[in-house]
């Protein structure tokens, strides 16, 4: 595929398949994989460095992890041990995150500076949450990036760590992201970056991934909260009789 060839209408697709015909156009233009730990490819073509950052849940990482290692690519999962959504240490999360290693892929921080109004703080903050997720997974991490930008505006290296918005991954690679559940400076297929064969950092969030392909962001949210729904409701079930006896006498199941 060339910067003038159509972009195949399944590539467009924010979908499963459409990840793995994203993934297999950039790799037939010459794109070699790459890390944010090692960031010069074997071959002589541009850098491809896959990121995810996990904002709402681990376990939709795993399918995208799995056409990846088919493919042949490492790519990056990047947990975001403040979130009001999940826990990454649960034994389902901690299973999650095992596997991606399994796989092949880096595990590292997602980390929220915006809560922290000065250096000093921002990077105590940062530590103990590398301590923390290092831990968890039994490693060291080597990687983090930015949940909210905060502090990361002006100061993107951080202490201790590759941070994924250093100059060489945002400047000398070309960073293009789904943020919001749409490629919002156009499709990686369609971009200068592209058409140049220049090295990118390819971003994105597995909630807008999945076996059908995405329509409204809203309808994509609302599944996933429906399923989330029914996962609490059997935890609370499972841990609390009267309300296991209560889905009994009512009828109620889990959605």
């Amino acid at each position: 595929m060339t910067a003038l060839d159509p972009v195949d209408p399944v590539a467009r697709e924010f979908s499963l398949r459409g990840y793995r015909a994203l993934l297999t156009a950039l790799l037939e233009a010459g794109y070699q994989p790459a890390t944010f730990a090692d960031p010069l490819p074997a071959g002589d073509g541009p850098p491809l460095i896959l990121r995810h950052d996990l904002d709402v849940d681990p376990s939709l990482a795993v399918p995208l992890a799995e056409i990846e290692a088919e493919l042949g690519l490492a790519a990056t999962y990047l947990v975001l041990l403040t979130s009001p959504l999940y826990n990454p240490a649960t034994a389902t999360n901690r299973a999650t995150l095992e596997a991606l290693g399994d796989l092949g892929h880096e595990v590292g921080l997602h980390f929220d500076a915006a809560p922290h109004t000065t250096l000093p703080a921002r990077d105590a903050a940062l530590a103990d949450e590398l301590q923390s997720l290092g831990l968890l997974l039994g490693h060291d991490v080597r990687v983090a990036s930015f949940h909210r930008p905060g502090l990361a505006t002006d100061t993107p290296e951080l202490p201790g760590v590759i941070s994924a918005y250093e100059a060489r991954f945002t400047q000398d690679l070309t960073y293009l992201a789904d943020s919001g559940g749409t490629f919002r400076f156009g499709h990686p297929l369609e971009s200068d970056a592209f058409a140049a064969r220049n090295g990118i950092q390819l971003l994105t969030h597995p909630i807008w991934w999945a076996e059908q392909p995405l329509g409204a962001v809203a309808e994509r949210i609302d599944a996933w909260l429906a399923r989330h729904q029914s996962r609490m409701r059997n935890t609370l079930a499972a841990n609390i009789r009267p309300y296991a006896d209560h889905l009994t006498d009512t009828g109620g199941h889990a959605l």
